[in-house]
């Protein structure tokens, strides 16, 4: 029967999260606490990845104040300036002075993006979460949070996380980041 399910796109991550979770719950016995566990097991091997997006993030904001200065000298040139190059080639001097890779904190979180797909792709399909309880008050996983608790515990922890990391320059990028812990903690 499982075999049948179609988890998607993401089905090739999405079948071996399957596989460790019913490992881990043929070990503990209770599914909330294999995801649990599961999600921890993967947030451990991806954070390595997270590190270096960290990193990179903190250099570029170390080099911000520069940036701009070059983007306010160059910020009357048209597309199709033959400046434009030059414009373009002072800023990887710039990286390369400071050992800032441009890609270095979008291409972590591109890879990681597809682990959490997958996982969200087997959850929401997981026959085996169908009447199983987890803890106190959820007695159906396959169900939302009646009370609405661990939605606003993720909200918390986001908003945590987010203080904890360098914020940014940019206003509409820093209200974007303050509104997305309650946009996922609503799914």
């Amino acid at each position: 029967m499982v075999a049948v399910i179609n988890y998607g796109w993401f089905e090739i991550i999405a079948r071996p999260l399957e596989v460790a979770l019913l490992t881990i719950h043929s070990y503990i016995g209770n599914f909330g606490w294999s995801i649990v566990l599961l999600t921890l097991a993967i947030n451990l091997v991806l954070f390595p990845l997270r590190l270096k997006q960290q990193v990179s993030m903190q250099k570029m904001q170390k080099i911000q104040p520069q940036m701009r200065t070059l983007q306010d000298k160059y910020k009357k040139l048209k597309a199709n300036d033959p400046k434009r190059p030059q414009v373009q080639a002072e800023m990887m001097d710039l990286y390369k002075q400071h050992g800032v890779n441009p890609l270095g904190g979008c291409l972590p979180l591109l890879l990681q993006m597809p682990v959490f797909f997958g996982l969200l792709s087997m959850l929401s399909v997981s026959i085996e979460l169908r009447r199983a309880p987890w803890i106190l008050w959820i007695k159906d996983l396959s169900q939302h949070d009646p009370y609405y608790v661990l939605p606003i515990l993720f909200a918390i922890s986001m908003i945590v996380m987010q203080k904890m990391t360098p914020t940014s320059v940019d206003p509409a990028q820093a209200k974007m980041m303050m509104i997305m812990p309650v946009i996922l903690a609503d799914r």
